[in-house]
C-alpha cells in the first residue's frame, strides 16, 4: 500500500543520512552490542543465533568444545552437554532431561556443523514460546516403542559451507536471523525449528556491504490438512480433510546489509513464501527481485519486504525495523495494515551493570498470514518471524548484571497488549472488514505485565545453573512460573 511504501522509502532514506565519524572502540569491545547476551537464553538453547546483529558481523562460531584436533590447516571440534530441567507453573511441574552432542568441522574451503539433542520428553510445551525455556518441541510425531521412555531427536543444525575467498555457499538446516531486535525480530527470528536450506549465499564485500540469498524447504505440509475443503484456500476453517497430500512448501529470502562506518548499519531485504513446483523456477533464482515474479505468476505468494537500522554510539546503541507484509502499491478500500515495526536502545557498561534496554514492538492484526493456508510465514505451526505472532504490541525493559565473574542476572519487565488474532486469521476469510479507520491498538485485548528474574551460576567451568521465576498479572489474576536448569558439559581439553 502506498502509506506503507512510503513509510519503508522515508526510513531507508533516514538510515543512509546518519553517517558519520568512525570509531573503532565500539567494534572491539567484546561484541556485546551484537550478541545482547542475556542469562537466561544464550548458551544453552536451540536458538543461540537469534541474539546476533547483521549477518555480516556474526560473532565466529568457535571450535566447541571440548576436545579440538587439527591437521594442518584442518580442525574437527567434538563437545557434549547433559541438561536436567524442571518446568513449573500452577498447574504441573515438567521435569526432563537432555543430550547435546556437537560436532564442527573447519578447513580453508569447507566448514560443517552438527547439533543433535536427544530429549526425554517429546513435549514441554506447544503453546507461545517462552522467554525462558530450553527449546521448543513438536508434538504428533510416532511414539517411542513399547517398554521405551518418552524421548525424541531433534536436529536443530546440520549443514556443510563451502568457502570460495569472498564468496560462502551453505546448504542443509542453518540457523538465519535478520534483524537487531531484543526479545526477537520481525522478518527472521530464528527461533522456529529449522528448515532445510537448498542454498544459502553469502557474499562480503570489503567488509562494508553483505549480501545473502536462500530457498528453503518447508516439509511441514500435511501440518495444514485439516484446515482445507480442497484447494479451495479462501476456505481455511475446517475440521475437515477431504485431499491426500499437498504440494511442498518452499521460502525465499535475498537481504543487503550495508555498514556505512563503524556506527550506522542498515538492512534491506524480500521474502516469498509459496507452494508447489510450478513456481520454483520463479522464485529459486537468486538473482531476481521477487516482486517482479510474484506480478507475471500466480498471484498467491506471500511476499513480504523490511528494512532495518542499527546505530552505534559508545556505549549506546539503537535500533530499529519495519517489514511490510503482502506488498502492494495500489491501496483499496478496506484492506489491511499488515505491518510491523520495532524500535530499541541499548545502554553498555563494562562494569557490575552490562547493559540496561528498552525495546517497542508493534505487529498488527493478519501479518504473516496468507489467504492461501501454505503460504503462511511459519514452520510446523511455529511463526519465522516474530514468535508469538500477530495483533499485539509490547513493551521491554531488561538489565544485565554480572556482580562477579561466574554469576549472571536478568531482569526483564514486559507489557503485553494482545488482542484475538493470530497467523490463521485471513482478512479475505473475515469478510473483507474495512480497517482503513481501525484503532491502532489490539480490538479485544488482553493485558499482561510479567516481570522475569534469572540467575545463572557457573561454580566450574564444566557446570553451570540457571534458575528463573516469572511472575505475571493477567485479568488481575497473579501466575507464578518457575525453571531451572543444570547443565554439565564434557570438561575442556586443550
Amino acid at each position: 500500500m502506498v502509506k506503507k511504501t512510503t513509510a519503508c522509502i522515508i526510513m531507508y532514506i533516514f538510515c543512509i543520512s546518519l553517517a558519520v565519524p568512525a570509531t573503532a572502540e565500539l567494534f572491539s569491545e567484546t561484541n556485546r552490542y551484537l550478541l545482547n547476551v542475556n542469562a537466561t537464553d544464550t548458551s544453552y538453547n536451540s536458538f543461540v543465533l537469534k541474539f546476533h546483529s547483521l549477518p555480516s558481523l556474526y560473532v565466529n562460531d568457535s571450535l566447541p568444545s571440548a576436545f579440538r584436533i587439527t591437521f594442518g590447516e584442518e580442525r574437527i571440534g567434538l563437545g557434549a552437554k547433559g541438561i536436567i530441567a524442571a518446568e513449573a507453573n500452577p498447574d504441573s511441574i515438567t521435569p526432563y532431561g537432555c543430550f547435546v552432542g556437537k560436532a564442527q568441522f573447519a578447513s580453508p574451503y569447507l566448514d560443517a556443523k552438527v547439533r543433535l539433542n536427544w530429549y526425554t520428553l517429546k513435549q514441554v510445551s506447544h503453546t507461545e514460546p517462552t522467554d525462558v525455556e530450553f527449546e521448543r518441541f513438536y508434538s504428533g510425531k510416532v511414539t517411542a516403542i513399547s517398554g521405551m521412555f518418552d524421548n525424541d531427536f531433534t536436529l536443530p543444525e546440520a549443514f556443510l559451507t563451502f568457502k570460495y575467498r569472498i564468496l560462502n555457499l551453505s546448504i542443509g538446516k542453518e540457523k538465519v536471523r535478520w534483524g537487531p531486535g531484543y526479545k526477537g525480530t520481525l522478518a527472521l527470528s530464528g527461533t522456529a525449528l529449522t528448515p532445510f536450506y537448498y542454498y544459502h549465499l553469502k557474499l562480503n564485500l570489503m567488509s562494508r556491504v553483505h549480501l545473502s540469498c536462500f530457498l528453503a524447504g518447508y516439509d511441514d505440509d500435511r501440518f495444514y490438512k485439516n484446515e482445507f475443503t480442497g484447494f479451495d484456500t479462501i476456505k481455511s476453517k475446517t475440521g475437515k480433510t477431504s485431499i491426500a497430500s499437498l504440494p511442498s512448501r518452499y521460502g525465499v529470502g535475498q537481504r543487503i546489509d550495508i555498514r556505512i562506518n563503524d556506527h550506522v548499519q542498515f538492512g534491506i531485504h524480500e521474502l516469498c513464501g509459496f507452494y508447489g513446483s510450478n513456481d520454483l523456477t520463479r522464485y529459486a533464482n537468486p538473482l531476481q527481485v521477487y516482486y517482479l515474479g510474484y506480478n507475471s505468476g500466480t498471484n498467491e505468494a506471500n511476499m513480504m519486504a523490511g528494512c532495518d537500522v542499527n546505530l552505534l554510539f559508545k556505549p549506546f546503541r539503537f535500533y530499529g525495523e519495519f517489514l511490510d507484509d503482502d506488498i502492494t502499491i495500489f491501496d483499496d478500500k478496506g484492506n489491511p495494515n499488515k505491518y510491523a515495526f520495532q524500535l530499541g536502545g541499548v545502554y553498555y557498561r563494562n562494569k557490575i551493570i552490562r547493559e540496561i534496554g528498552f525495546e517497542y514492538t508493534h505487529v498488527s492484526k493478519y501479518t504473516y498470514g496468507h489467504y492461501s493456508i501454505l503460504n503462511r510465514h511459519e514452520y510446523w505451526g511455529e511463526p519465522l518471524a516474530w514468535p508469538w505472532g500477530n495483533d499485539q504490541d509490547v513493551f521491554t525493559l531488561h538489565v544485565q548484571m554480572n556482580p562477579c565473574d561466574n554469576i549472571s542476572l536478568l531482569l526483564e519487565a514486559d507489557y503485553w497488549i494482545k488482542g484475538k488474532g493470530d497467523l490463521k486469521d485471513e482478512w479475505l476469510v473475515d469478510g473483507r472488514p474495512d480497517l482503513d479507520h481501525a484503532p491502532y491498538w489490539p480490538r479485544s485485548s488482553q493485558k499482561t505485565i510479567e516481570c522475569i528474574a534469572t540467575v545463572e551460576y557457573q561454580p566450574f567451568t564444566w557446570m553451570s545453573t540457571v534458575f528463573t521465576w516469572k511472575p505475571s498479572v493477567q485479568n488481575k489474576k497473579m501466575h507464578n512460573d518457575l525453571f531451572g536448569y543444570i547443565v554439565l558439559s564434557v570438561p575442556k581439553i586443550y
